[in-house]
């Protein structure tokens, strides 16, 4: 890119009056992340021709990464209105739309750009990662298949936990076995998470997260330069969430929070997930010296506000589970990083130090597994409130629709869990029952 760049400078040299040299040259800083000149010109493009639908779509580009969204939005929709038919700029406005929460306005965006261009792998599977976020599971289906079959990354383990969300096991044994050799192959073709449901080895979860993370948020090791061992009389622990509400991480660690000695420690809440204002949120906002609210700045804002803030330890709640923000952590928001309780699998990063576990969920064997140095807890990595009080509430079969008679089955988790071989296991067990 940078002999490119070069080369689209000396063509600006040749036609300084041509728009499309400075589009193009812009174009390449901007892959260069030099934003700011690319943004100059573009706007001198521009001042060349004022219908150049492209220098549009490339100054949006470059304003998105100033975090500067309304003008950006605004650029694209010029772009568009010159040129209907302009895929990217149907995609790029579309991940904007998306991001502000009007997902119906970005659906349509996405159904523009794979109308204009019907192999565009990115647009029909961030059309899939609408759909599933919708409950849309049929639909989302045919999304990821179609972007797996265009070499997305990352649609086809996505195509095949929208399956089992559906418990359509047309095919598992194979398709499993074909995303598995894939995985192995280090082809970037599922999230960790999704991995962690289907029978996978250790080995083929570390390197599904080490691929993940290479692909989407590599380290940035500069940014580890800037950091400092702080000197404060109290330890800043620095905890990122998107999950501070009523979700099961709120339940589970609200007390945590309340029970740090803050003669020794002062604790940061990093909230960056829009929430309700429930009683849950509430007490959470309470449990901490200090909440921020961040849901609406980029990774690098966020990591540049923890260091001025002088973090000592950050940790990772969220892991690689839904709204994962692991690119704050690629650029080293503190000197210590740490991943705790979203998940219990490897982060497969260079940058998280530790994982805090306990001998059962991650036995010493399994060690070799991980990323990260695992801390381990003497009895269970998983807190919990001590104050939480059962129902007494009794349940009658028939006021839940069951008969009054047979043993029931119930398992409390999402049906992505419930695998063929979950399910064969329980018939077994069923029949063996009966037999007895």
């Amino acid at each position: 890119m940078e002999e490119a760049s070069d080369n689209y400078r000396k063509a600006l040299l040749l036609t300084p009056d041509k728009a499309e040299s400075h589009s193009d040259f812009g174009s390449s800083l901007l892959e260069l992340n030099q934003i700011d000149l690319a943004i100059v010109l573009f706007r001198q493009a521009l001042s060349l021709k004022r219908d150049h639908a492209e220098t549009y779509s490339n100054l949006g580009a470059a304003l998105a990464k100033q975090g500067k969204v309304d003008e950006a939005i605004a650029s694209y929709r010029q772009a568009l209105s010159l040129k209907p038919n302009l895929a990217e700029a149907h995609y790029n406005l579309g991940n904007l739309l998306r991001d502000q929460g009007a997902i119906d306005a970005a659906a349509e965006c996405y159904h523009n750009a794979i109308l204009y261009k019907p192999d565009y792998a990115d647009a029909h599977n961030n059309l899939g990662l609408l759909f599933h976020k919708q409950g849309k599971l049929d639909e989302a289906i045919n999304s990821f298949h179609t972007a797996y079959l265009n070499n997305a990354p990352f649609a086809f383990g996505m195509y095949l936990h929208c399956k089992i969300c559906c418990c359509n096991w047309e095919d598992f044994d194979d398709t499993v076995h074909a995303l598995l050799a894939d995985i192995d192959a280090g082809k970037p073709v599922s999230a960790p998470f999704v991995l962690q449901a289907i029978q996978s080895t250790p080995a083929q979860q570390k390197r599904c997260a080490e691929k993940s993370v290479q692909e989407q948020f590599p380290d940035i090791p500069a940014a580890s330069n800037i950091n400092n061992k702080y000197s404060h009389d109290k330890i800043r622990l620095g905890y990122f969430s998107a999950d501070f509400h009523d979700h099961p991480v709120g339940k589970l660690t609200a007390e945590l929070f309340e029970r740090h000695d803050r003669s020794k420690f002062e604790i940061f809440g990093f909230s960056y997930v829009e929430a309700n204002n429930d009683s849950m949120r509430q007490r959470l906002n309470a449990a901490f010296d200090h909440f921020i609210d961040i849901k609406n700045q980029s990774d690098q804002e966020i990591a540049t506000l923890a260091r001025h803030l002088e973090i000592d330890i950050a940790i990772d709640l969220t892991g690689h589970t839904s709204n994962t923000r692991i690119g704050i952590f690629a650029r080293h928001p503190a000197p210590i990083q740490v991943k705790f309780l979203g998940d219990p699998g490897t982060t497969g990063t260079p940058y998280i130090d530790y994982l805090v576990a306990d001998p059962t969920v991650i036995p010493a064997e399994h060690r070799q597994h991980y990323s990260e140095k695992i801390a381990y807890l003497p009895n269970s990595y998983l807190v919990n409130g001590s104050h939480r009080k059962m129902s007494e509430h009794q349940f009658t079969r028939s006021e839940v629709g069951l008969p009054d008679a047979g043993f029931v089955f119930c398992g409390f988790n999402m049906n992505f869990k419930i695998t063929p071989n979950v399910f064969d296991s329980w018939c077994w067990r069923l029949s063996n029952s009966a037999n007895k």
